[in-house]
């Protein structure tokens, strides 16, 4: 064989070698992961125009810091829906997705949010809030019920409420409470297993998807009765707070 066959032939071999890197440099690569599975589902309980996907008694110590979940769709009757009540050391958000809704709480807020808006009120050491429909198209809306960290679960109480303009999104996503991208915030519930596999969902007609995820709430959820803690005598201060405020809500003829 001569010289110049043998050339020819590491030449063609190494231009095919070479061919074949710059394939795998282009192409990429395909990793292989099964989507994140299902823990549980649940329907929740319906009593009236409110249905109960999660309490704090049940999956809420499994989701925790999500200890409270209600959906409702709420016709105006001209009466409260709950009357005035109490809560401590919890935050609560209160998404309006149809119709319109009154606010009233102890910090001194009042007001409506129509479909779009919502209500955040950190209860902290104690507050009360009433609310209900509008005339109008029903009410529908979820309230969510997010357990307070040690530091915050006794502090002073605060209220916002945003108008649906005031609510930020981040191309598709309309965010509500916490960040996604860019944007910032002022019927089944699916609880999914931890890990960093993708969520996979199909949407079959008009549907909505209302996600939370967020860091696990490290204490024990100590219950009151309108109340969440993380320990018997912050539940114990939480409770004195608003015994505090009720009292003052019977002198105004208001309880």
């Amino acid at each position: 064989m001569s010289i110049g066959v043998i050339l020819r032939f590491f030449i063609d071999l190494l231009n095919a070698i070479l061919s074949a890197v710059k394939t795998l440099v282009k192409t990429k690569p395909q990793i292989a992961t099964a989507p994140r599975g299902i823990e549980l589902r649940t329907s929740g309980r319906s009593h009236g125009p409110i249905t109960r996907l999660v309490s704090p008694s049940d999956i809420g110590e499994r989701i925790k810091p999500f200890v409270f979940l209600d959906r409702g769709e709420v016709r105006y009757t001209g009466k409260p829906l709950f009357g005035i009540h109490p809560h401590s050391g919890i935050a609560t958000l209160t998404v309006v997705l149809g119709g319109a809704m009154r606010y009233e709480d102890t910090t001194g807020k009042a007001g409506t949010v129509g479909a779009g808006g919502f209500e955040w009120m950190k209860a902290g050491g104690g507050v009360w809030h009433d609310g209900g429909a509008l005339p109008g198209d029903p009410l529908r809306l979820f309230q969510l019920w997010i357990a307070l960290r040690g530091a915050d679960e006794l502090g002073a109480a605060e209220s916002h409420y945003l108008a649906p303009e005031k609510v930020q999104p981040e191309g598709p996503v309309r965010v509500v409470l916490g960040e996604y991208g860019r944007a910032r915030s002022a019927g089944e519930l699916v609880v999914f297993e931890q890990s960093s596999a993708a969520i996979e969902l199909e949407a079959r007609g008009d549907t909505s998807f209302v996600f939370g995820s967020a860091p696990k709430h490290p204490h024990p959820l100590v219950l009151g009765y309108y109340s969440v803690h993380t320990s018997a005598q912050a539940l114990e201060r939480g409770e004195a707070g608003i015994a505090r405020i009720g009292e003052e809500l019977r002198k105004q003829g208001r309880l």
